[in-house]
């Protein structure tokens, strides 16, 4: 068994140490994305699953906010927190692939400044903690193919089924690394007793989520094929254009080499199942129609394998310039994955629509301030039975996120899982303000339909996603909640 290189521990604590500060420093700007209500809102339902998630993320924001509050700075450093073992595993995956300083260096870089990891780690989300056990397992999985020893299966197991709680696309990995295996010839590793051992703990450890599935309907299910159905055809013009700059637009030479190295060079013969289930995890996606950075999380250990392959063929100084390379190309990249323009800079250089995400981390407080605005329009009479339903789940779990604040009522609303907490806050309520529903819909249930407004920025950029929606004023509901409520059920 080849001797390993020593961490390379002073790179490893400045990268950390940068990222982590990079984080923090930028963990105030813009505003909350607009999923972060949504894991607020869910985390305040605690179940063993939900419609669009298994538990994990909503559980770990319940979690977290009880520690430390629920402020944009609260949250946002969490996620801040999760950058730094990810830039360990980068670390490590590199050792356990034979690199020494130079190739643990440039994966750490890659793991700071490629594209992928700098919205994933600006705020947590279900593709932060999907990075975090991709790679953790995948590090174990190196560690097993390297030694042979049979017991990792059982930290493989665990680390998969945790992994499964927090999004099913674990499977997508298990299956990739079966099939790497298989085609590669790995009989002893498959053989060993300590598969199975690894098998029983992902079972025990998804069934919470399995169960709850089962008592819904796999609802799961149903929501994932609504998902594909909206997004299959953007999905498949985008994705491969996105492959290329997962890792930094330099960083995807390393993908290329770790790939080369991986199928062709003796030394990377332990390692050879990876690149069968790399190459089964995108072709996946893609024949799925799956967003474009669905694969990310496979990407770090071939990126790990890439620099090996550099480190022992380039000159000290192709090294350097390729080092150089992934910084620059992921700080130049970098604006238009994370907050670090000014919010004005970002929305004049269209960088809102380019990337959904930063527009969805605009204006929220501005969007529940007018809807604030319609209920307290309204006589004072209707206030008191007033009840808000919103097109999707953002909108009610923002307007739930500063109820107390803005003294507004509560929100429901059919998308997702808010449409499972149902419409018990409504029961009583004899005004509802509609938000984003179509008037087709409310005209058939409310004998008056009225304009109230459209949402608009007021105060700097909103949501691209929210300007334009309309919002209405409805009274003389015509049919009971519970004849209404299927209806008005949106899986997206």
């Amino acid at each position: 068994m080849a001797t390993l290189f020593p961490v390379e521990a002073r790179a490893l604590a400045l990268i950390a140490g940068a990222k982590l500060a990079f984080h923090l420093a930028t963990a105030s700007l813009y505003g909350l994305h607009r999923d972060e209500f949504y894991y607020l809102a869910a985390g305040r339902h605690p179940a063993a699953g939900y419609v669009d998630q298994p538990p994990l993320t909503p559980l770990a924001y319940r979690a977290w906010s009880a520690i430390f509050g629920s402020s944009q700075l609260s949250l946002h450093a969490m996620a801040a927190a999760l950058s730094v073992p990810m830039v360990v595993l980068a670390a490590l995956m590199a050792r356990e692939l034979g690199g020494g300083r130079w190739a643990q260096r440039v994966t750490m870089t890659v793991a700071a400044v490629g594209t992928i990891f700098t919205t994933t780690f600006h705020f947590a989300s279900t593709a932060t903690f999907d990075l975090e056990f991709w790679a953790l397992a995948t590090w174990l999985l190196l560690r097993l193919l390297r030694t042979g020893d049979g017991r990792l299966w059982a930290p493989i197991g665990a680390v998969a089924g945790v992994g499964f709680e927090n999004k099913h696309t674990m499977v997508v990995w298990c299956a990739a690394v079966a099939l790497g295996l298989l085609v590669c010839r790995r009989w002893r590793l498959l053989a060993t007793g300590w598969l199975a051992v690894g098998a029983a703990l992902f079972v025990v450890l998804a069934t919470p989520n399995l169960v709850w599935q089962a008592t819904h309907h796999w609802t799961s299910l149903t929501f994932y094929s609504a998902l594909r159905h909206r997004t299959a055809s953007q999905n498949l013009v985008l994705f491969w254009p996105m492959q290329l700059g997962l890792m930094t637009a330099a960083g995807t030479v390393l993908v290329v080499g770790g790939l080369r190295w991986l199928r062709r060079h003796a030394d990377a013969e332990p390692f050879r199942p990876l690149w069968p289930a790399f190459a089964a995890v995108v072709v996946f996606y893609f024949v799925t129609a799956g967003k474009g950075y669905y694969p990310g999380s496979i990407y770090l250990p071939v990126v790990a394998a890439g620099a090996v392959a550099v480190e022992r063929a380039w000159t000290a100084a192709g090294r350097r310039r390729l080092l150089a390379a992934v910084v620059a190309t992921g700080l130049v990249a970098a604006p238009v994955f994370t907050p670090i323009l000014p919010a004005g800079a970002a929305t004049s250089l269209g960088l809102d629509k380019i990337n959904s995400d930063l527009g969805a981390m605009l204006g929220w407080r501005d969007i529940v301030d007018q809807l604030a605005g319609v209920y307290r329009a309204l006589p004072a009479a209707q206030q008191g039975s007033a009840v808000f339903l919103t097109r999707d789940y953002s909108e009610a779990s923002a307007l739930t996120y500063w109820r107390h604040e803005e003294k507004v009522p509560a929100a429901i609303s059919g998308h997702n899982n808010v449409w499972l907490w149902g419409w018990a806050p409504a029961a009583h309520a004899r005004t509802v303000i509609a938000v984003g529903i179509p008037p087709s819909t409310l005209d058939r249930y409310f004998a008056t339909v009225t304009l109230a407004g459209k949402l608009h920025a007021r105060h700097g950029a909103i949501d691209p996603i929210e300007d334009g929606v309309r919002v209405w004023v409805c009274t003389g509901r015509r049919a009971p909640w519970a004849t209404m409520w299927p209806s008005l059920r949106f899986y997206a």
